[in-house]
């Protein structure tokens, strides 16, 4: 046998060797959920350039004060047929958050499942954390998520969190100066695509509290992209859509100044960019596979960033889209300490 035999023979058995432990990764990753931790701060700058800040730490002082203003759970894209996180562990880790620091909310960042056609599996997922949170008096919020569009509402309505959907809710900072404001605006699809302006938060309340941060839940994190425009038109119709709600569209375009006298956005949360699932050394999964703008021009994939005035975690996902498989892009659940 000749050595060039040989060296092919070898570089071939290399790859065979290396393509059987990337899928034994990839099938053993969707199993293993880091429970990761994190602190989102208020933005410092108004730079539309993104600029990745550090994402995991604890911050608890030796003094046991808290010096956060919020401590919620955040979990995104739950795609339900291919989650192989068990719900039972997921109502262990919020009873077990609930007994120590304690949470002061329970957030679903949307994607519920793959297909509409198995929005029950989805359902009985998140009504299961609903109970528990229920039962530790936590409230539970979310919205929904491009592959939820098609889910009628009372299947939503089913899964047990509160649709933040043009609607905000405010929740007292553990500094007892005021309240942070927590807003949701929901995802129309990819096909027929509409930006809409998120709620308008008051900078103080009726009874004269202030109002000391605005936390968007925004499924696709390009929504930022949008933002300043959003508060001048309330609504943007992409140029490739087709058919929309033109009442909704109006009825956003209406309220547009309210906007500029409200609390303006300071920190998101979002998903839908699953931290690519399957990680490439030359990122062939956002230049080619994906259409979003902040993986593919500013490599905005997962973790605490700031950019266009705003403070965005960006969650890599609990589940999995199209199949249970993911590469260097483990899921995750993550406590989101916010400062305000």
């Amino acid at each position: 046998m000749s050595a060039s035999t040989l060296i092919t023979l070898l570089i071939v058995d290399i790859l065979a060797i290396i393509i059987i432990a990337l899928i034994i990764r990839g099938l053993w990753e969707p199993r293993h959920t880091i429970i990761d931790y994190a602190e989102l701060h208020a933005p410092i700058g108004k730079s539309r350039d993104f600029v990745a800040r550090p994402i995991f730490m604890h911050s608890e002082d030796i003094d046991g004060i808290d010096k956060y203003d919020l401590r919620v759970l955040y979990f995104s894209d739950l795609h339900a047929e291919y989650c192989r996180y068990d719900v039972g562990l997921f109502e262990k880790l919020i009873e077990k958050e609930a007994k120590g620091r304690g949470l002061d909310a329970v957030i679903f960042g949307g994607d519920i499942v793959n297909d509409p056609l198995n929005a029950e599996v989805g359902t009985e997922y998140l009504s299961r954390i609903a109970a528990v949170c229920l039962t530790n008096n936590i409230p539970f919020y979310g919205v929904t998520g491009n592959h939820d569009v098609m889910i009628p509402k009372d299947r939503i309505d089913a899964c047990g969190f509160t649709d933040l959907r043009d609607k905000y809710v405010t929740l007292k900072s553990r500094k007892g100066e005021g309240v942070i404001a927590l807003t949701g605006v929901y995802d129309t699809g990819r096909e027929n695509r509409v930006w809409y302006a998120p709620a308008s938060v008051p900078t103080e309340l009726e009874d004269g509290t202030r109002v000391l941060a605005n936390v968007l839940l925004a499924h696709n994190p390009d929504y930022i992209l949008h933002l300043d425009q959003l508060y001048h038109d309330g609504a943007i119709v992409d140029p490739k859509t087709v058919e929309y709600d033109t009442a909704a569209v109006e009825e956003a375009r209406a309220r547009a100044s309210d906007n500029y006298r409200s609390c303006k956005v300071t920190h998101v949360l979002s998903g839908h960019i699953h931290g690519g699932q399957i990680r490439t050394p030359i990122g062939i999964e956002f230049s080619v596979l994906r259409k979003d703008i902040l993986p593919k021009k500013q490599k905005v994939i997962a973790g605490v960033y700031e950019g266009c005035g705003v403070s965005l975690f960006l969650s890599r996902g609990l589940g999995n889209i199209l199949l249970p498989l993911r590469i260097f892009s483990r899921p995750e659940i993550t406590i989101v300490e916010i400062y305000a």
